[in-house]
Protein backbone atom coordinates (compact mmCIF):
# COMPACT_ATOMS: atom_id res chain seq x y z
CA UNK A 1 0.00 0.00 0.00
CA UNK A 2 1.08 3.60 -0.37
CA UNK A 3 1.66 5.55 2.54
CA UNK A 4 2.02 9.30 2.86
CA UNK A 5 3.84 11.80 4.92
CA UNK A 6 2.46 15.20 4.72
CA UNK A 7 4.37 18.30 6.25
CA UNK A 8 2.09 20.78 6.87
CA UNK A 9 4.09 23.21 8.96
CA UNK A 10 5.93 25.75 7.81
CA UNK A 11 9.20 24.33 8.51
CA UNK A 12 11.19 21.27 6.58
CA UNK A 13 11.17 18.10 8.12
CA UNK A 14 14.46 16.73 8.13
CA UNK A 15 14.89 12.19 8.85
CA UNK A 16 17.85 10.11 9.04
CA UNK A 17 17.95 7.73 6.02
CA UNK A 18 19.17 4.48 4.79
CA UNK A 19 19.56 4.43 1.68
CA UNK A 20 16.61 6.56 0.94
CA UNK A 21 14.52 4.26 3.49
CA UNK A 22 13.13 6.70 6.33
CA UNK A 23 12.87 3.83 8.90
CA UNK A 24 9.17 3.54 8.11
CA UNK A 25 7.36 0.52 10.26
CA UNK A 26 4.81 -1.44 10.82
CA UNK A 27 3.37 -1.50 14.48
CA UNK A 28 0.79 -4.26 15.77
CA UNK A 29 -1.44 -3.58 18.71
CA UNK A 30 -0.58 -6.93 20.77
CA UNK A 31 -2.06 -9.16 23.12
CA UNK A 32 0.30 -7.68 25.81
CA UNK A 33 -1.96 -4.60 25.12
CA UNK A 34 1.20 -2.53 23.55
CA UNK A 35 2.18 -1.38 20.06
CA UNK A 36 4.66 -3.42 19.28
CA UNK A 37 6.62 -3.47 16.21
CA UNK A 38 6.39 -6.71 13.37
CA UNK A 39 9.00 -4.91 10.55
CA UNK A 40 12.44 -5.95 10.72
CA UNK A 41 15.27 -3.90 10.53
CA UNK A 42 18.84 -4.89 8.77
CA UNK A 43 21.45 -1.89 8.80
CA UNK A 44 23.63 -1.39 6.61
CA UNK A 45 27.42 -1.91 7.22
CA UNK A 46 28.43 1.08 5.01
CA UNK A 47 28.61 4.51 5.92
CA UNK A 48 27.92 5.90 2.28
CA UNK A 49 24.48 4.83 3.05
CA UNK A 50 23.34 7.04 5.76
CA UNK A 51 22.16 10.09 5.70
CA UNK A 52 19.20 12.93 5.65
CA UNK A 53 16.23 12.92 3.45
CA UNK A 54 13.96 16.43 3.78
CA UNK A 55 10.16 16.32 3.41
CA UNK A 56 9.52 20.90 2.26
CA UNK A 57 6.96 22.48 4.00
CA UNK A 58 3.73 22.32 2.47
CA UNK A 59 4.98 19.31 0.73
CA UNK A 60 5.00 15.36 1.15
CA UNK A 61 6.60 12.47 0.48
CA UNK A 62 5.26 8.98 -0.72
CA UNK A 63 6.35 5.57 -0.74
CA UNK A 64 5.07 1.21 -1.19
CA UNK A 65 5.00 -0.40 2.16
CA UNK A 66 3.46 -3.99 2.77
CA UNK A 67 0.83 -4.13 4.67
CA UNK A 68 -0.48 -7.64 5.57
CA UNK A 69 1.91 -10.13 6.56
CA UNK A 70 1.73 -13.58 4.65
CA UNK A 71 -0.36 -15.46 6.82
CA UNK A 72 -1.07 -14.42 10.53
CA UNK A 73 -4.20 -13.63 12.36
CA UNK A 74 -6.24 -10.15 12.45
CA UNK A 75 -5.10 -7.18 14.18
CA UNK A 76 -4.59 -3.04 14.80
CA UNK A 77 -1.81 -1.76 13.00
CA UNK A 78 0.12 1.41 12.20
CA UNK A 79 2.93 2.72 10.74
CA UNK A 80 5.66 5.07 12.68
CA UNK A 81 8.66 6.72 12.05
CA UNK A 82 12.17 4.94 14.26
CA UNK A 83 12.88 8.22 14.07
CA UNK A 84 14.22 10.70 16.79
CA UNK A 85 11.65 12.98 18.76
CA UNK A 86 9.77 15.11 17.60
CA UNK A 87 10.03 13.20 14.41
CA UNK A 88 8.76 9.78 15.76
CA UNK A 89 5.96 10.14 13.99
CA UNK A 90 2.61 7.54 13.84
CA UNK A 91 0.20 7.27 11.64
CA UNK A 92 -3.53 6.37 11.62
CA UNK A 93 -4.79 2.53 12.66
CA UNK A 94 -6.36 0.29 10.57
CA UNK A 95 -5.84 -3.72 10.70
CA UNK A 96 -4.41 -6.08 8.53
CA UNK A 97 -2.82 -9.67 9.38
CA UNK A 98 0.08 -10.14 11.69
CA UNK A 99 2.60 -13.39 11.99
CA UNK A 100 3.21 -13.51 15.98
CA UNK A 101 7.18 -14.31 14.40
CA UNK A 102 7.56 -11.17 13.57
CA UNK A 103 6.19 -9.59 16.56
CA UNK A 104 8.68 -11.52 18.77
CA UNK A 105 11.59 -11.58 16.59
CA UNK A 106 11.31 -7.56 16.07
CA UNK A 107 10.85 -7.12 20.26
CA UNK A 108 14.94 -8.49 20.84
CA UNK A 109 16.14 -7.56 17.27
CA UNK A 110 18.84 -4.84 16.90
CA UNK A 111 16.84 -2.13 16.14
CA UNK A 112 14.93 -2.98 19.27
CA UNK A 113 17.85 -2.92 21.52
CA UNK A 114 18.52 0.58 21.34
CA UNK A 115 14.97 1.53 23.49
CA UNK A 116 14.21 -2.13 24.86
CA UNK A 117 14.06 -2.52 28.92
CA UNK A 118 16.21 -4.19 31.33
CA UNK A 119 14.45 -7.72 30.89
CA UNK A 120 14.08 -7.81 26.80
CA UNK A 121 17.96 -6.62 26.93
CA UNK A 122 19.37 -9.01 29.62
CA UNK A 123 17.09 -12.26 28.16
CA UNK A 124 18.69 -11.78 25.09
CA UNK A 125 21.87 -10.60 26.52
CA UNK A 126 22.25 -14.03 28.69
CA UNK A 127 20.84 -16.25 26.32
CA UNK A 128 17.56 -16.78 28.16
CA UNK A 129 15.85 -15.69 24.47
CA UNK A 130 17.30 -17.04 21.48
CA UNK A 131 16.76 -15.52 17.66
CA UNK A 132 16.56 -17.45 14.46
CA UNK A 133 19.59 -16.61 12.29
CA UNK A 134 18.77 -14.56 9.52
CA UNK A 135 21.24 -14.93 6.93
CA UNK A 136 20.94 -11.45 5.67
CA UNK A 137 21.67 -9.50 9.45
CA UNK A 138 25.35 -9.39 9.09
CA UNK A 139 25.28 -8.55 12.98
CA UNK A 140 25.42 -10.16 15.87
CA UNK A 141 21.76 -9.29 17.63
CA UNK A 142 22.91 -10.85 20.84
CA UNK A 143 25.92 -8.75 20.93
CA UNK A 144 23.83 -5.86 20.35
CA UNK A 145 21.78 -6.54 23.51
CA UNK A 146 25.48 -6.51 25.60
CA UNK A 147 25.93 -3.25 24.42
CA UNK A 148 22.33 -2.27 25.09
CA UNK A 149 23.52 -3.05 28.95
CA UNK A 150 25.70 0.20 29.36
CA UNK A 151 22.26 1.85 29.62
CA UNK A 152 21.03 0.08 33.06
CA UNK A 153 24.35 0.89 34.76
CA UNK A 154 22.54 1.55 37.32
CA UNK A 155 20.28 -0.62 37.72
CA UNK A 156 20.89 -3.29 41.04
CA UNK A 157 20.82 -6.68 38.33
CA UNK A 158 23.32 -5.27 35.83
CA UNK A 159 26.45 -6.35 37.80
CA UNK A 160 24.75 -10.12 37.96
CA UNK A 161 23.79 -9.87 34.17
CA UNK A 162 27.16 -8.97 32.89
CA UNK A 163 28.96 -11.62 35.18
CA UNK A 164 26.17 -14.12 33.36
CA UNK A 165 26.90 -12.88 29.74
CA UNK A 166 30.74 -13.22 30.48
CA UNK A 167 30.88 -16.71 32.12
CA UNK A 168 28.39 -17.78 28.77
CA UNK A 169 30.84 -16.32 26.63
CA UNK A 170 33.45 -18.09 28.08
CA UNK A 171 32.32 -21.59 28.59
CA UNK A 172 31.24 -21.27 24.42
CA UNK A 173 34.80 -20.30 23.73
CA UNK A 174 36.13 -23.35 25.62
CA UNK A 175 33.53 -25.72 23.67
CA UNK A 176 34.13 -24.22 20.16
CA UNK A 177 38.33 -24.81 21.45
CA UNK A 178 37.88 -27.77 22.61
CA UNK A 179 35.90 -29.30 19.37
CA UNK A 180 32.56 -29.33 21.15
CA UNK A 181 31.13 -27.34 18.83
CA UNK A 182 29.95 -28.30 15.45
CA UNK A 183 32.62 -27.00 12.95
CA UNK A 184 30.24 -24.84 11.17
CA UNK A 185 29.85 -22.47 14.43
CA UNK A 186 33.78 -22.40 14.80
CA UNK A 187 33.07 -18.51 13.23
CA UNK A 188 31.19 -17.86 16.19
CA UNK A 189 34.38 -17.72 18.42
CA UNK A 190 35.19 -14.39 17.59
CA UNK A 191 31.72 -13.45 18.61
CA UNK A 192 32.00 -14.92 21.94
CA UNK A 193 34.95 -12.44 22.27
CA UNK A 194 33.47 -9.62 21.71
CA UNK A 195 30.42 -10.29 23.78
CA UNK A 196 32.96 -11.05 26.19
CA UNK A 197 34.75 -7.27 25.77
CA UNK A 198 31.23 -5.31 25.25
CA UNK A 199 30.80 -6.65 29.14
CA UNK A 200 34.16 -6.42 30.44
CA UNK A 201 33.94 -2.37 29.29
CA UNK A 202 30.65 -1.99 31.09
CA UNK A 203 31.78 -3.49 34.02
CA UNK A 204 34.89 -0.78 33.81
CA UNK A 205 32.14 1.87 34.25
CA UNK A 206 33.03 4.14 36.99
CA UNK A 207 30.06 3.34 38.62
CA UNK A 208 30.93 -0.03 38.81
CA UNK A 209 34.33 -0.74 39.27
CA UNK A 210 36.49 0.41 42.29
CA UNK A 211 40.19 -0.74 41.62
CA UNK A 212 40.83 -3.34 44.56
CA UNK A 213 37.83 -3.16 46.19
CA UNK A 214 34.35 -4.34 45.55
CA UNK A 215 31.82 -6.91 43.77
CA UNK A 216 33.02 -5.72 40.45
CA UNK A 217 37.25 -5.82 41.18
CA UNK A 218 36.68 -9.29 42.88
CA UNK A 219 34.67 -10.35 40.04
CA UNK A 220 38.02 -9.54 37.29
CA UNK A 221 40.42 -10.96 39.35
CA UNK A 222 38.73 -14.20 39.64
CA UNK A 223 38.56 -13.76 35.77
CA UNK A 224 42.25 -13.40 35.49
CA UNK A 225 43.40 -15.98 38.25
CA UNK A 226 41.06 -18.85 36.56
CA UNK A 227 43.77 -20.57 34.42
CA UNK A 228 40.70 -22.21 32.03
CA UNK A 229 39.64 -18.63 31.18
CA UNK A 230 41.21 -18.20 27.39
CA UNK A 231 41.01 -14.34 28.12
CA UNK A 232 42.89 -13.95 30.73
CA UNK A 233 44.80 -11.72 28.94
CA UNK A 234 42.46 -9.55 27.94
CA UNK A 235 41.64 -9.02 31.13
CA UNK A 236 44.84 -8.41 32.57
CA UNK A 237 45.43 -5.66 29.35
CA UNK A 238 42.00 -4.06 30.58
CA UNK A 239 43.01 -3.43 33.69
CA UNK A 240 46.56 -1.96 33.28
CA UNK A 241 44.62 0.17 30.58
CA UNK A 242 42.23 1.59 33.59
CA UNK A 243 43.45 5.11 34.40
CA UNK A 244 42.23 4.79 37.73
CA UNK A 245 43.44 1.71 38.86
CA UNK A 246 46.23 3.17 41.34
CA UNK A 247 48.60 1.41 39.63
CA UNK A 248 49.73 -0.93 42.96
CA UNK A 249 46.69 -2.82 43.17
CA UNK A 250 47.32 -4.30 40.01
CA UNK A 251 50.94 -5.29 40.78
CA UNK A 252 50.16 -8.94 42.87
CA UNK A 253 48.27 -9.92 39.57
CA UNK A 254 51.04 -8.54 37.13
CA UNK A 255 54.11 -9.91 39.14
CA UNK A 256 52.29 -13.32 39.64
CA UNK A 257 52.73 -13.52 35.69
CA UNK A 258 56.22 -12.33 35.47
CA UNK A 259 56.93 -15.15 38.04
CA UNK A 260 55.81 -18.05 35.47
CA UNK A 261 57.71 -17.78 32.03
CA UNK A 262 54.89 -19.97 30.95
CA UNK A 263 51.76 -17.69 31.34
CA UNK A 264 50.37 -16.80 28.06
CA UNK A 265 49.65 -13.22 29.58
CA UNK A 266 53.47 -12.96 29.88
CA UNK A 267 53.55 -10.19 26.84
CA UNK A 268 51.05 -8.37 28.63
CA UNK A 269 52.37 -8.37 31.72
CA UNK A 270 55.43 -6.42 30.26
CA UNK A 271 53.71 -4.21 28.04
CA UNK A 272 52.01 -2.67 31.13
CA UNK A 273 55.21 -2.40 33.15
CA UNK A 274 55.47 0.91 32.02
CA UNK A 275 51.98 2.34 33.33
CA UNK A 276 51.83 0.20 36.44
CA UNK A 277 54.85 1.19 37.71
CA UNK A 278 57.38 3.97 37.94
CA UNK A 279 60.13 4.58 35.35
CA UNK A 280 62.96 3.62 37.36
CA UNK A 281 60.79 0.13 38.62
CA UNK A 282 59.50 -0.56 35.03
CA UNK A 283 63.37 0.22 33.98
CA UNK A 284 64.90 -2.69 36.20
CA UNK A 285 61.93 -4.96 35.27
CA UNK A 286 62.36 -4.74 31.76
CA UNK A 287 66.16 -5.43 31.97
CA UNK A 288 65.46 -8.29 34.07
CA UNK A 289 63.26 -9.63 31.61
CA UNK A 290 65.78 -8.69 28.79
CA UNK A 291 67.90 -10.88 30.85
CA UNK A 292 65.59 -13.47 31.85
CA UNK A 293 67.02 -16.33 29.64
CA UNK A 294 64.07 -18.50 30.59
CA UNK A 295 61.70 -16.66 29.20
CA UNK A 296 60.35 -17.17 25.75
CA UNK A 297 61.97 -15.57 23.02
CA UNK A 298 59.11 -13.51 21.83
CA UNK A 299 58.89 -12.26 25.39
CA UNK A 300 62.35 -10.79 25.85
CA UNK A 301 62.30 -9.58 22.37
CA UNK A 302 58.63 -7.65 23.61
CA UNK A 303 60.52 -6.59 26.81
CA UNK A 304 63.25 -5.07 24.55
CA UNK A 305 61.40 -3.37 22.39
CA UNK A 306 59.44 -1.81 25.15
CA UNK A 307 62.53 -0.85 27.13
CA UNK A 308 63.73 0.97 24.09
CA UNK A 309 60.37 2.70 23.68
CA UNK A 310 59.98 3.70 27.11
CA UNK A 311 63.58 4.97 27.26
CA UNK A 312 63.58 6.55 23.99
CA UNK A 313 67.26 8.20 22.30
CA UNK A 314 66.67 11.45 23.52
CA UNK A 315 69.83 12.82 21.13
CA UNK A 316 69.09 10.93 17.87
CA UNK A 317 65.38 10.51 16.02
CA UNK A 318 65.66 7.90 12.87
CA UNK A 319 63.65 8.14 10.01
CA UNK A 320 63.31 5.39 6.81
CA UNK A 321 62.29 5.66 3.69
CA UNK A 322 61.05 2.41 1.81
CA UNK A 323 62.06 2.09 -1.80
CA UNK A 324 62.10 0.38 -5.01
CA UNK A 325 63.50 -2.84 -5.70
CA UNK A 326 67.40 -2.81 -6.41
CA UNK A 327 68.25 -2.65 -9.81
CA UNK A 328 70.99 -5.84 -9.67
CA UNK A 329 67.81 -8.35 -9.26
CA UNK A 330 70.10 -10.16 -6.23
CA UNK A 331 68.54 -12.54 -4.24
CA UNK A 332 69.97 -13.51 -1.12
CA UNK A 333 67.41 -15.47 -0.05
CA UNK A 334 67.73 -19.15 -1.70
CA UNK A 335 64.35 -19.69 0.22
CA UNK A 336 62.77 -17.60 -1.89
CA UNK A 337 60.95 -19.06 -4.99
CA UNK A 338 60.30 -15.55 -6.74
CA UNK A 339 63.36 -14.38 -9.25
CA UNK A 340 62.89 -10.55 -8.22
CA UNK A 341 65.30 -8.46 -6.19
CA UNK A 342 64.74 -8.11 -2.56
CA UNK A 343 63.33 -3.99 -1.65
CA UNK A 344 65.64 -1.75 -0.07
CA UNK A 345 65.39 1.40 1.88
CA UNK A 346 65.64 4.17 -0.46
CA UNK A 347 67.30 6.71 2.59
CA UNK A 348 67.35 6.98 5.28
CA UNK A 349 67.67 10.43 8.27
CA UNK A 350 69.32 11.01 11.01
CA UNK A 351 68.70 13.78 13.17
CA UNK A 352 69.94 15.30 16.39
CA UNK A 353 66.48 16.61 18.66
CA UNK A 354 68.78 17.58 21.48
CA UNK A 355 69.82 20.93 22.66
CA UNK A 356 73.40 19.86 22.36
CA UNK A 357 75.74 18.82 19.72
CA UNK A 358 76.24 15.38 18.43
CA UNK A 359 79.27 13.26 17.88
CA UNK A 360 78.59 10.41 16.07
CA UNK A 361 81.40 7.77 15.94
CA UNK A 362 81.28 6.88 12.10
CA UNK A 363 81.63 8.98 8.81
CA UNK A 364 79.48 6.16 7.01
CA UNK A 365 76.34 6.24 8.89
CA UNK A 366 75.04 3.18 7.46
CA UNK A 367 77.62 1.42 10.12
CA UNK A 368 75.73 2.37 13.17
CA UNK A 369 72.47 0.76 11.87
CA UNK A 370 71.01 -1.92 13.44
CA UNK A 371 69.05 -4.38 11.60
CA UNK A 372 66.63 -6.75 13.29
CA UNK A 373 64.26 -9.92 11.36
CA UNK A 374 61.52 -11.30 13.49
CA UNK A 375 60.41 -14.76 12.60
CA UNK A 376 56.63 -15.70 13.57
CA UNK A 377 58.13 -18.41 15.69
CA UNK A 378 59.90 -16.17 17.66
CA UNK A 379 63.53 -16.35 16.21
CA UNK A 380 65.45 -13.00 15.81
CA UNK A 381 68.45 -12.46 13.61
CA UNK A 382 70.28 -9.28 14.58
CA UNK A 383 73.54 -7.26 13.37
CA UNK A 384 75.32 -6.74 15.81
CA UNK A 385 75.90 -3.19 17.80
CA UNK A 386 78.56 -1.12 16.73
CA UNK A 387 81.19 0.54 19.42
CA UNK A 388 82.69 3.53 20.09
CA UNK A 389 85.07 5.33 17.17
CA UNK A 390 88.58 6.08 18.92
CA UNK A 391 89.14 8.17 16.29
CA UNK A 392 88.19 12.12 16.32
CA UNK A 393 88.40 12.44 12.28
CA UNK A 394 86.19 9.11 12.06
CA UNK A 395 83.32 11.14 13.51
CA UNK A 396 80.10 13.02 12.55
CA UNK A 397 78.92 16.34 14.35
CA UNK A 398 75.15 17.15 13.89
CA UNK A 399 74.40 21.02 15.50
CA UNK A 400 71.49 21.11 17.56
CA UNK A 401 68.05 19.97 14.96
CA UNK A 402 70.69 19.08 12.25
CA UNK A 403 69.91 15.94 10.11
CA UNK A 404 71.54 14.11 7.36
CA UNK A 405 70.48 11.30 5.13
CA UNK A 406 72.00 8.54 3.44
CA UNK A 407 71.17 7.01 0.69
CA UNK A 408 69.94 2.98 -0.13
CA UNK A 409 70.17 1.00 2.71
CA UNK A 410 70.52 -2.34 1.73
CA UNK A 411 69.29 -4.35 4.72
CA UNK A 412 70.16 -8.02 3.82
CA UNK A 413 73.93 -6.76 3.83
CA UNK A 414 73.94 -5.83 7.51
CA UNK A 415 72.66 -8.83 8.96
CA UNK A 416 73.98 -12.56 8.75
CA UNK A 417 70.50 -14.82 7.78
CA UNK A 418 70.40 -18.61 7.25
CA UNK A 419 69.94 -19.57 3.65
CA UNK A 420 67.91 -20.93 2.60
CA UNK A 421 65.84 -18.31 4.58
CA UNK A 422 62.81 -20.48 6.46
CA UNK A 423 60.03 -17.84 5.45
CA UNK A 424 58.41 -15.66 2.89
CA UNK A 425 57.13 -13.28 5.74
CA UNK A 426 58.65 -11.45 8.24
CA UNK A 427 59.02 -8.13 10.77
CA UNK A 428 61.84 -6.32 9.78
CA UNK A 429 63.20 -3.21 12.11
CA UNK A 430 66.13 -0.80 11.88
CA UNK A 431 67.68 1.13 14.46
CA UNK A 432 70.37 3.45 14.87
CA UNK A 433 73.14 3.00 17.48
CA UNK A 434 75.03 5.99 19.71
CA UNK A 435 78.09 3.80 20.89
CA UNK A 436 79.18 6.67 23.71
CA UNK A 437 76.29 8.62 23.61
CA UNK A 438 72.97 6.56 24.58
CA UNK A 439 72.93 3.18 25.60
CA UNK A 440 69.57 2.29 23.97
CA UNK A 441 69.39 2.87 19.73
CA UNK A 442 67.30 5.60 17.98
CA UNK A 443 64.57 3.37 16.59
CA UNK A 444 61.78 4.50 13.42
CA UNK A 445 58.21 4.95 14.68
CA UNK A 446 56.89 2.77 12.06
CA UNK A 447 57.09 -1.06 11.90
CA UNK A 448 57.62 -2.85 8.45
CA UNK A 449 57.05 -6.45 7.35
CA UNK A 450 58.50 -7.74 4.78
CA UNK A 451 56.01 -9.92 2.10
CA UNK A 452 58.02 -11.75 -0.62
CA UNK A 453 60.24 -9.12 -0.90
CA UNK A 454 58.37 -6.32 -0.42
CA UNK A 455 58.34 -3.66 2.42
CA UNK A 456 55.34 -2.89 3.52
CA UNK A 457 54.84 -0.01 6.29
CA UNK A 458 52.54 -0.94 8.99
CA UNK A 459 50.76 2.15 11.49
CA UNK A 460 53.00 3.83 13.38
CA UNK A 461 53.45 2.37 16.40
CA UNK A 462 54.08 4.28 20.10
CA UNK A 463 55.33 3.51 23.62
CA UNK A 464 53.08 1.27 25.41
Amino acid sequence: MKVYLLNPTTDPIVLHSQDGDILSKRESFASDAVWRRCDGHIFSDCGNSYGMRTVPEGEFISWTQQLNSPGGTKAQVRFRLYQAAPNDLVSNEGEATVLAEEIHSCRYDILAMRTAPFDDVAALATGAITLKKDPHQWQDPETSAVEALERFVKSDRVIDTLKLVQERARVAELEAGSGNAAKSEDWNRSVHLRRYESALRILGSPMLYTPGNGEVWFHLEGQFRDKTNPWRSTVLRWLINQPYNGGKVIHPLMESVLADPGDEALIVALQGLPKAYTKQQSGSMLKAAIANVGYPAQARRAARDIFESSFANPFIALKLSSGFSSPEGRDPFGGFTSTESLQPFASFTVTNISPQRVRLPCKDLRQLLIVRIALSDGREYSSPAPGPSSSPADEVVLEPGQSIQAGEVRWWELVTLPRPFPEDHFSLSVAFATPGLWELPARDDSSFWLNRKVIEQSAPTSPP
